[in-house]
């Protein structure tokens, strides 16, 4: 077998392997950090619980087996799908000839080629298939021990559960579900296993108002006539008439207050005189009126959907929403009403509890993984770090965040930086999708504009934001429901929905949700005619990217805690997420909102084309799922910890020791006629930078398969507004220097004072920013391209006067040492024990004094090794530990931080390079003037104070992991520079 496509064996070209409509030919092997690698493997994927979102950290070891282990087989899924695949193959014997008929008329490869007949997906194809063998065959072997599974965990209720990943058709398989039920009670009245009385539970409004719509028999949008479930003839669609079909909210089953309209003297009267003298409806009584509608006769077959939210939850915790929905499924079960109950859900796993466990009466498996394979998704990317120690911003932007509680956008605090960070960088590559859909126009049908989802931790955050976004203060101009003239528009862009309303219970209303929905009311006459507030925010959110429907023009929707289940919007592209993400589950469950499909469209290899959802703020766990340990299978893990490593000096490698001056402070040193003279013009001419942007540093996005792309990525370095005007600063020094050479070395009397220029520009830029004359940056996070830093530095210079002291004068910088320890070493390591982590720990090393480098990142892990092994590298050492720190100032006040690493080379004439190197996966607060104050100031004072000794110094800044790669011969090639 060979893959038709040769594309097919790049994982990033070509993501997409299947045809969604045939059984699956191939799939991805994943490595241990949840990208997928060539070459694809044949036949379908095994059944396992597999993570969708990559760890982010580059590798080449590909360990597929050892990774593949990891994960839960579904051992019951994988009998299931060998029996059927037998009974399929021979022809499905043991079928009515009610369900011959149908399997023949639902075929998906009866169907490919009628244009006028809607092809099944493979994933409704399994799901229906595995459920016709379980309860119309009853395969002896496997119905025991479903029911063995249900007596431990479901109190005999008979369940079972089809696992299919969001965007794979569930509703469809329902309604296929009715179809052959009812055929099969028509034809066999008298037949057990049959009956035409369905109830469906779900969790809230939205599932049930969708339900209710595509699964009555004779409502104008039935799936029934959508996709052609009826075979030819007349009889077909009577009998399907004859199938009763509840839709209810699982809060139906709830006992009722009996006289919840009723004054407090007739519950006086009325009680003693009641069946119930408590004045509630019993468990019996509850299953009766939810069931009044069904022919008594018959037992009810019962589906829940989105049904990981009932389940009888443990023993030692309080009732909840999952145990009352499971008390009033078994209460069916015990009234003798129940054929059996069948959960649909993407995700079924014990909700709630400590063990987050699958469940156990799972019998079919389409995975979100299979899905992305097949192309019946859009592909989640999500922003990764290159630095696998240190979790991204982006990735956990409610983690980051402190005082996240009250946030205040039409102010600056310091708790709203990262969120609007997160906010501006997906609305620029929203943007960018944008015109992306503008210019391919590839289906039709599809919505006019993608729209961003956004979910909010409490109701007055999601308001305050909502108020930000909706009148235009927030930049993001497609968002905002008010045109550039401050008009609002007729169809408002973005909206906010609660998570109450769902809630039947909840009468909780605010002015946003009231204007929003008198607004669309204006709009909308006919379609929300008579609804409550609730009702009409709920209908455009059910509508949003629907042509004609209420929610066609909205962009944006701004939610509480969790959007909505069952909401099938199919152009939301980008999610943020800023709330509390205590589970993986709880990840996969937001971010699957995003990608139902926004088209269908096929490429000329039968496949579709791939699409994208950018989701960034949601914490996908960057380890393995939660459950037993890999290498010991139990929970908790009983496997040894990590060994220890003792960490020292050796006296053997002694040769390579590294000494350093152990710097306390600077001061500046200047004769008495001579001063640092830089004075701000009274009349400056007023300066807007040109070409910035709002932005938080470029983030990667990755997915398990298809292409990365990047948040917030801009032309020229990604800064922030106060690093901004230091660069500047330290810009305009260099174009003095340029403008005034330096005199020779040999007359040291006459050397340019760096720090004291540097101070003084810094100090003129501010005042500059404080008076308004210098405009912009005001945000907190900016990308300046050079051309403006260039145009900035030109207009600085022209806007002070420099004395031809400060160039040409005696003033210079001198370095203050530590008087109780002027030189530090290698050799003054104290020996001290760690967990021997391959992630964190280099060693053991050949040509550092240390035996072992401790790291605190795969970065300076792989700068550790890039270093132990160059030959031009003569010695280093890792500098953890060893209490060197080098002085800078920010904020008025000194500081001191410790560089990573010492790396010496010797020079062609004898002397010796010490390069300081600074390894950084993220800029943070001082980091800029870290940079300016070791490269610009210490440098050069310890190559002053230090030109006898034969020794000079250089820095390295690594922020990028192809840089760290190569730290060698970047410490390589200064040494040449140097010794030129």
């Amino acid at each position: 077998m060979t893959i038709p496509n040769s594309k097919a064996a790049n994982p990033q070209q070509n993501p997409i392997l299947n045809d969604p409509h045939k059984y699956p030919e191939w799939h991805w092997q994943i490595d241990s950090h949840m990208k997928a690698y060539a070459p694809a493997v044949p036949g379908r994927r095994p059944s396992q619980d597999i993570p969708i979102a990559p760890k982010g950290k580059a590798t080449n070891e590909l360990i597929p087996n050892q990774f593949g282990e990891q994960f839960p087989k579904l051992e019951l899924v994988k009998e299931i799908r060998d029996a059927v695949h037998q009974w399929r193959e021979a022809g499905y014997p043991g079928t009515t000839s009610a369900t011959r008929e149908l399997l023949n008329h639902w075929n998906p490869e009866n169907r490919d080629d009628d244009e006028d007949r809607k092809a099944f997906y493979f994933a409704q194809w399994d799901a229906l298939l595995s459920h016709i063998y379980l309860h119309e065959i009853r395969p002896e072997n496997i119905t025991e021990r479903i029911s063995t599974i249900n007596d431990e965990h479901n109190d005999g209720v008979p369940r079972i559960a089809h696992k299919m990943a969001t965007g794979t058709g569930k509703t469809l398989v329902m309604a296929m579900l009715i179809t052959w039920q009812t055929a099969n009670h028509i034809e066999h009245p008298g037949d057990e296993r049959f009956t035409s009385n369905f109830l469906f539970l779900t969790p809230g409004n939205t599932v049930t108002e969708r339900l209710q719509a595509a699964l009555q028999p004779n409502s104008p949008r039935n799936e029934y006539d959508e996709f052609d479930l009826l075979p030819p003839g007349n009889g077909w669609k009577a009998n399907l008439n004859q199938a009763r079909v509840t839709v209810a909210n699982r809060h139906a089953l709830e006992p009722r207050d009996l006289y919840a309209k009723v004054s407090q003297l007739a519950r006086q009267v009325l009680g003693p005189h009641s069946r119930n003298p408590s004045g509630t409806e019993t468990q019996t009584q509850a299953v009766d009126r939810v069931l009044k509608d069904m022919n008594f006769k018959e037992k009810v077959m019962v589906i829940n959907d989105e049904g990981h939210h009932c389940h009888k939850g443990e023993a030692s915790k309080r009732e909840n929403d999952e145990t009352r929905w499971f008390n009033g499924l078994k209460a069916i079960w015990e009234c003798g009403r129940m054929l059996y109950a069948t959960d649909m859900s993407a995700t079924p796993i014990h909700i709630g509890q400590r063990d987050k466990a699958l469940f156990q009466w799972i019998v079919s498996d389409y995975s979100l993984l299979d899905a992305i394979e097949a192309g019946l998704v859009k592909i989640p990317r999500v922003p990764t770090v290159r630095d696998d120690v240190e979790f991204s911003e982006m990735r956990n932007l409610y983690g980051s965040t402190e005082n996240r509680e009250r946030l205040n956008f039409t102010e600056d605090p310091k708790n709203n930086t990262l969120l609007k960070s997160g906010l501006r960088s997906a609305y620029e590559n929203y943007l960018k999708t944008r015109k992306n859909w503008q210019r391919q126009q590839i289906d039709p049908n599809r919505a006019e504009a993608p729209a961003m989802a956004v979910v909010m931790n409490t109701v007055k955050n999601a308001d305050r934001l909502f108020q930000w976004i909706a009148a235009g203060r927030s930049g993001m101009s497609e968002l905002s429901n008010q045109n550039a003239n401050g008009q609002a528009y007729q169809r408002p862009r973005t909206i906010v929905v609660h998570s109450n309303l769902d809630d039947p219970k909840s009468n909780e209303i605010n002015a946003h949700i009231q204007e929003l929905a008198e607004t669309y009311r204006r709009a909308y006459r006919i379609q929300l005619a008579g609804k409550t507030d609730n009702e009409v925010i709920r209908a455009v959110m059910n509508t949003v990217g629907r042509s004609g429907e209420p929610g066609e023009a909205v962009r944006c929707v701004i939610s509480v805690n969790m959007l909505t289940e069952g909401w099938d919007a199919r152009n939301i592209t980008h999610l943020v997420g800023f709330r509390a993400f205590q589970s993986a589950l709880l990840c996969e469950q937001v971010a699957g909102r995003t990608l139902r499909r926004s088209h269908h469209t096929k490429g000329e290899d039968g496949k579709f084309l791939e699409e994208y959802a950018e989701i960034i703020g949601i914490p996908f766990p960057l380890s393995a799922p939660e459950g037993p340990c890999p290498k010991c299978r139990q929970k908790p893990c009983l496997c040894p910890p990590l060994p220890t490593v003792d960490i020292m000096p050796l006296n053997k490698q002694a040769g390579y020791m590294v000494d350093w001056l152990n710097i306390s402070g600077v001061s500046k040193k200047m004769s008495d006629d001579a001063a640092t003279t830089i004075t701000i013009h009274e009349n400056a001419n007023p300066h807007t930078v040109q070409g910035y942007k709002s932005a938080s540093a470029a983030h990667r996005l990755e997915p398990v398969t298809g292409i990365d792309d990047t948040l917030g990525q801009h032309q020229g370095e990604p800064v922030s507004a106060t690093r901004y005007l230091y660069v500047t600063a330290a810009k305009a020094v260099g174009e003095i220097l340029k403008r005034n050479p330096e005199p020779g070395e040999s007359n040291s009397n006459h050397t340019a004072d760096r720090a004291g220029m540097f101070t003084e520009l810094l100090i003129a830029l501010k005042q500059f920013k404080s008076d308004g004359i210098l405009r912009g940056p005001e945000e907190d996070q900016w990308a300046g391209t050079e051309h403006d830093w260039n145009q900035t530095v030109e207009w600085l210079l022209s806007n002070v006067h420099i004395a031809d002291n400060t160039v040409q004068g005696t003033a210079r910088t001198e370095l203050e040492r530590d008087p109780s320890s002027p030189i530090l070493s290698s050799g003054s390591l104290q020996p001290y024990k760690t967990a021997y982590d391959t992630a964190k720990i280099y060693g053991p090393t050949t040509k550092s004094h240390v035996n072992y480098a401790h790291c605190d990142s795969g970065w300076e892990t792989e700068v550790a090794k890039q270093l132990d092994q160059h030959h031009v590298v003569t010695r280093w050492v890792r500098n953890h530990r060893l209490h060197w720190r080098l002085p800078y100032y920010a904020d008025g006040q000194q500081k001191r931080y410790a560089p990573d690493f010492v790396a010496v080379a010797e020079l062609p004439d004898g002397r010796e390079l010490h390069v300081i190197i600074e390894v950084k996966g993220r800029e943070r607060l001082y980091d800029a003037e870290k940079q300016v104050w070791a490269r610009d100031i210490i440098i050069p004072a310890l190559n002053r104070e230090l030109a006898e000794s034969g020794r000079q110094y250089a820095y390295l800044y690594l922020n990028d992991l192809d840089k760290c790669k190569k730290a060698g011969n970047a410490v390589a090639e200064l040494a040449n520079e140097v010794s030129n």
